[in-house]
């Protein structure tokens, strides 16, 4: 082998190794983490939700003490006046003031149930906006794998690697612009 071929061979693996060096500089992957726990409790779409959410379960709960309230007062009525009224018109004030604690208590529970469905459906609208915002933010950012961590899922990552706080931040930035 004549030492032009060496040459031309040697350089052919430095020019070789040297694009490889370079492409795996540029392509190094992006690695971070976020707090999901922290992210969804600051994020302000859900603290607006979780007022929301209160809001309404107030009006339904002034509902249902209101209606208690109603039912307090007749059982009280029954109770003063059944010494004075015959068996007959005793029993059907018993009746009616038993179908007025059990609508009640039907009330309630399909109230409950309407809290829940809204509470379900207010969460899953939340969480499928921040998980749209952290892939656009991810993407924007270059980042190649992001991990939500949960208190006992990550057992050590450097603070560095930690984008809570910017995730956050543009979070509560693109939803106060909406």
């Amino acid at each position: 082998m004549s030492y032009r071929r060496i040459d031309i061979l040697l350089i052919g693996m430095i020019v070789v190794v040297s694009i490889h060096a370079i492409w795996l500089h540029v392509k190094q992957p992006r690695l971070a983490y976020v707090d999901t726990e922290y992210l969804l409790t600051n994020y302000e779409g859900t603290l607006a939700a979780t007022k929301k959410l209160e809001t309404k379960n107030n009006q339904w709960q002034g509902k249902i003490d209101s209606l208690k309230s109603l039912y307090m007062a007749k059982r009280e009525n029954f109770i003063t006046d059944s010494i004075m009224l015959n068996e007959e018109d005793r029993t059907n004030s018993r009746e009616q003031l038993l179908r007025l604690k059990y609508n009640i208590a039907q009330f309630q529970s399909k109230q409950q149930e309407g809290f829940h469905k809204e509470d379900e459906k207010l969460s899953a609208g939340i969480l499928n906006k921040v998980d749209y915002e952290l892939a656009e933010y991810c993407t924007e950012h270059n980042y190649t794998l992001v991990l939500g961590a949960t208190p006992g899922t990550v057992l050590y990552a450097e603070e560095l690697i930690n984008i809570t706080e910017e995730v956050l931040e543009a979070l509560n930035e693109k939803y106060s612009g909406e």
